[in-house]
């Protein structure tokens, strides 16, 4: 988990981490953690997988934005 959010708070342009807060519905601070909280969870309990991911980066449909979301 530590490496996930060292990796979203390093890498990610603030720009995007703003846009990805705002979509999640949380400030700034707490997107980093709470995102990946939500994709390790997602993974644990199979309602994701790494194709998901993987589709996400070709641009097709996924169910990983609704966990993003918390939904």
């Amino acid at each position: 988990m530590s490496g996930c959010v060292t990796s979203v708070q390093a890498a990610w342009g603030l720009t995007f981490k703003h846009d990805i807060a705002s979509f999640m519905g949380v400030s700034q601070e707490r997107m980093p953690a709470l995102f990946c909280q939500r994709i390790a969870e997602g993974l644990r309990s199979g309602r994701i997988s790494y194709s998901d991911i993987n589709n996400l980066q070709l641009d097709q449909p996924t169910e990983i934005w609704m966990v993003i979301k918390g939904k």
